[in-house]
C-alpha cells in the first residue's frame, strides 16, 4: 500500500516533479539568520545544525519565502525581536500587512503555484531534506494544491550515520483556492525533543506573524505541535477575512437583483442577466467557502485528536515514578483510619484520567490541595481532594528509594510540554467553534439567496 514509509526523505523524483528553484533570501529561526546561496547553507551546517545527540531541543525553523517578495537586508545570528524591529523600521505598518486575499469560483482554483518555487538552489534543498529529515510525503501534499490537509505519522527518520530514532512527521497544506496559501513539513524527535521544520511560500507578512507568536514562547518550542498550531491560527486568519468579504459581496449582489427586480422598465436585459449571473457566481463562492470550512474543521479535530495521543504516549509520566508513589503509600496504610478507602479513591481516579495522570501526580507530590486547582473536571476533584490526605502519608517518613535525578528532570520536563499540548488543544477548540459560528453564517446567507429566487419566481407570476 502507499502508505507512509519509514526513513523515506524527499527525492530527487518527487521534488522534481513539484518545486521550481530559485535562489533569493530565507529565513532560519530562532537565531535569525539569511541563507543567499550555497556557501550560507554550508556554513551553518557545519557550525550551528542541532544535531540528534540530546544535547539541545526546540525547534529550528526554515521560513521558505514566497517568489516575488521584495528583498530585505541579510542578517546572521540576530535575535528574533531585532529582526521584527528592523523590519518595522524598514518597512511601514502597511507593508507587512497580509495581502488581501482575491475570492475565487470553483471554476478558478488550482491557477497559483507560488508555494512550489523554493528560494534556493536545488543542491541547497537536497542538503535541507538530509538535515532537517524532511518526509517524502510533503512532495504529495503540495501538488495537491487545491487540497487542504493535516497529517501526523509516526515513523522511524534517521541520520547520515545510519542511526534510526522513532519520529514524528508532520504535513499541513491550506488550499491555493485564495492568495496566501502556505504548506508546511516538520519532524519531531522525542527522544531529544527536538523538531526540524519547514514552512513553504511565505511572505514577509507571514513571516513577522510567526516570529512574533514565536518571541512569545519559552519551553513551550520544544512542542511539536507549536507549529501546526501557529499554521492553524495563519489560516484562521486568512477565513475569517475570506468569509466577512464572500457575505458582503453575496448580500450586495442579493440587493442589486432586488433592485432590478423593482425597476426592470430602466434596466436592460443585458444588464438584468448580468447581474443575475454574478449573484450566481457569489453564492457558488459562499457555498464552495462553507464546504472548504467544514473540511477545515476535520483537520482542526485531528490536531486535537494528536495532541491527546501525545499526551498519554510522549509526554505521558513513567511507570517508575508511578509505581514508586503508589509503593509509598502502600507502606504506610497502617497509619491511617480509612487508607485503604483512600487508595480505593485514588486508584479509581487514576484509571479515570490517565490523559493527564503526569499533571495530577504533579500535584499529588507538590502537596496542594483542590482549593488550588481551577481545571479539575468531574472525578478529577475527587483526586485532587484527595491530594493533602495521601501526601500527608508520604511526608509521615523518608521515602526508602529516591527516584533517580535525571527521571526526575525527565518527568518534570513531560509535565511541561503535556500542559503545553493542553493549551494548544484548548485553543484549538476555540478555534473550531469560531468556524462553526462562521459556517452558520455563510449557510443562513445561502439559505437566504435560495428563498430570495424562489420569491423572484412567485412574484413574476401572473
Amino acid at each position: 500500500m502507499d502508505w507512509s514509509q519509514d526513513n523515506s526523505l524527499c527525492t530527487e523524483p518527487e521534488w522534481a516533479r513539484v518545486f521550481k528553484f530559485q535562489e533569493a533570501p530565507t529565513t532560519v529561526a530562532p537565531l535569525i539568520s539569511t541563507m543567499e546561496n550555497i556557501y550560507d547553507w554550508k556554513r551553518w551546517f557545519e557550525t550551528e545544525h542541532p544535531k540528534l545527540d540530546e544535547s539541545e531541543s526546540g525547534l529550528v525553523l526554515i521560513l521558505a519565502r514566497r517568489n516575488g517578495e521584495k528583498e530585505f537586508p541579510p542578517v546572521n545570528r540576530v535575535k528574533s525581536n531585532k529582526w521584527l524591529e528592523m523590519v518595522s523600521q524598514a518597512r511601514p505598518t502597511a507593508g507587512i500587512l497580509p495581502e488581501k486575499p482575491i475570492n475565487t469560483t470553483t471554476s478558478t482554483t488550482g491557477g497559483r503555484r507560488t508555494s512550489r518555487i523554493l528560494p534556493f538552489s536545488e543542491h541547497s534543498f537536497q542538503k535541507i531534506v538530509e538535515r532537517f529529515y524532511i518526509h517524502e510525503t510533503i512532495a504529495r501534499v503540495i501538488n495537491r494544491a487545491d487540497i487542504p490537509t493535516f497529517s501526523a505519522r509516526e515513523l522511524e527518520m534517521g541520520d547520515n550515520n545510519g542511526q534510526t530514532y522513532p519520529a514524528f512527521v508532520y504535513n499541513c497544506r491550506t488550499s491555493n483556492a485564495w492568495n496566501n496559501d502556505l504548506a508546511f513539513s516538520a519532524t519531531y524527535f522525542p527522544h531529544c525533543g527536538l523538531t526540524y521544520a519547514i514552512m513553504f511560500g511565505c511572505p514577509m507578512s507571514v513571516e513577522v506573524q510567526i516570529l512574533n507568536r514565536l518571541n512569545r514562547v519559552t519551553s513551550e518550542a520544544s512542542h511539536p505541535l507549536l507549529m501546526p498550531g501557529i499554521f492553524m491560527e495563519l489560516e484562521r486568519l486568512r477565513h475569517v477575512r475570506l468569509v466577512d468579504e464572500t457575505i458582503d459581496d453575496l448580500e450586495a449582489r442579493i440587493q442589486e437583483i432586488d433592485l432590478v427586480f423593482n425597476d426592470t422598465e430602466t434596466v436592460s436585459a443585458e444588464e438584468n442577466a448580468a447581474r443575475k449571473e454574478a449573484k450566481r457566481s457569489a453564492w457558488l463562492d459562499t457555498m464552495f467557502l462553507r464546504n472548504q470550512l467544514v473540511n477545515w474543521i476535520t483537520y482542526l479535530e485531528k490536531l486535537i485528536d494528536h495532541a491527546d495521543e501525545l499526551n498519554r504516549t510522549v509526554f505521558g509520566i513513567s511507570e517508575a515514578r508511578i509505581a514508586a508513589f503508589e509503593e509509598d503509600v502502600e507502606e504506610n496504610f497502617e497509619e491511617r483510619t480509612g487508607a485503604e478507602e483512600i487508595m480505593n479513591e485514588y486508584q479509581h481516579v487514576h484509571s479515570y484520567s490517565s490523559s493527564s495522570q503526569d499533571l495530577t501526580f504533579h500535584r499529588l507530590r507538590e502537596g496542594r490541595g483542590a482549593a488550588g486547582i481551577d481545571e479539575s473536571y468531574g472525578d478529577e476533584k475527587v483526586h485532587y481532594s484527595l491530594c493533602k490526605d495521601v501526601n500527608s502519608l508520604c511526608q509521615r517518613q523518608q521515602r526508602p528509594q529516591e527516584l533517580d535525578g535525571c527521571q526526575e528532570r525527565s518527568d518534570g520536563a513531560k509535565e511541561i510540554m503535556s500542559r503545553t499540548g493542553n493549551k494548544i488543544k484548548y485553543r484549538v477548540q476555540d478555534i473550531i467553534d469560531e468556524y462553526h459560528e462562521k459556517v452558520r453564517d455563510c449557510t443562513m446567507r445561502v439559505d437566504g439567496t435560495r428563498r430570495n429566487k424562489y420569491g423572484d419566481r412567485k412574484g413574476c407570476q401572473p
